[in-house]
């Protein structure tokens, strides 16, 4: 017997059949490789290029809640450079007799009403009147862009629209919240809401909306000066806010609600009752090419020594809660 007939070759079919085998499920690795580094490497680009499509068709929209403390700081520490806090005045203007302030002889802003309304309202409805339109911090008229305000009451909260309108959407700042985490929200194209009880009330809160969706919410003790501040943990049954953004061809759109008692109001309000307030709106964010609006003008309500400062209580006006 030969030595070949006693060796039990493979059939070439199945060698074959191997091999392209292999070559396949080698292809299919490459694959998922090239898969995986696209998406791990491009997916900013990837983001930006479908939320810049889908912002011309409105088909962008985001609802978010308030961070909590814990989800906040987590945040933060994923960021990649930490968001610079609001900047307080510099300490040589407490040199300045503040009881004394230097203003503008402008037309003030006539003080909105805000409609008692049981549950959330229907913001298209005429009934709800709406606020006057905001003015740059200087006091001068800004007709560039449109900001629509509503807001309407049923006691224990607070429910606020705001359409912001833009002709160029493509150009609305979002990269900051993007980049540094929600500290960072202001610096962006947004909304301010700062809500105060009265005028002794030490505490107040403020309200910020990104454009990217990306929201916050700080609560502070008044300093010495109408425009000192300082960090307060919000209280034990502090109620967070709940946020809600909309990215639309002509601009993007804010929802809020939000609990009364986080300022100190404890019984209901009612017809007749009034709360300090300013809305601030920044168009392009902190650019160079922004604006800095205000529904109360720093230098009609603050003061004109002092740059613009949207946390200069002379600024919080009362607003009547209507029938």
């Amino acid at each position: 017997m030969n030595i070949e007939d006693s060796i039990d070759f493979e059939p070439k079919s199945k060698v074959g059949k191997r091999t392209s085998n292999r070559r396949l499920i080698g292809m299919i690795f490459l694959v998922f490789l090239c898969y995986n580094f696209v998406f791990i490497y491009g997916k900013n680009i990837i983001d930006k290029c479908n939320r810049a499509c889908f912002s011309f068709t409105g088909e962008l929209a985001q609802k978010t809640f308030e961070e909590k403390p814990d989800a906040l700081a987590a945040t933060q520490v994923a960021s990649k450079t930490p968001a610079p806090p609001p900047k307080e005045p510099e300490k040589k203007y407490s040199g300045i007799d503040h009881a004394h302030p230097v203003t503008l002889d402008l037309k003030k802003t006539s003080p909105p009403v805000i409609p008692m309304c049981a549950g959330i309202p229907d913001f298209d409805s005429p009934d709800i009147p709406e606020f006057p339109q905001l003015r740059t911090y200087k006091g001068e008229e800004w007709s560039n862009e449109r900001t629509v305000i509503k807001m309407t009451c049923d006691g224990e909260n607070l429910y606020a629209y705001f359409k912001c309108f833009d002709a160029s959407p493509k150009n609305i700042v979002t990269e900051y919240s993007r980049n540094q985490g929600a500290t960072a929200a202001w610096m962006d194209d947004s909304i301010e809401l700062f809500l105060k009880k009265d005028q002794i009330s030490p505490n107040y809160c403020q309200y910020i909306a990104s454009a990217s969706g990306v929201s916050l919410n700080n609560c502070y003790a008044s300093g010495a000066m109408p425009f000192d501040f300082k960090d307060v943990k919000n209280p034990v049954d502090f109620q967070y806010p709940e946020f809600e953004v909309y990215v639309m061809p002509d601009g993007f759109e804010v929802f809020m609600t939000i609990g009364l008692s986080n300022v100190g109001i404890e019984q209901p309000l009612k017809p007749g009752d009034k709360i300090l307030m300013q809305i601030s709106r920044n168009y392009r964010g902190q650019k160079e090419n922004g604006a800095h609006l205000q529904l109360f003008p720093n230098y009609i309500y603050g003061d004109t020594r002092l740059p613009m400062d949207n946390h200069d209580r002379r600024t919080f006006i009362l607003v009547a809660i209507g029938q």
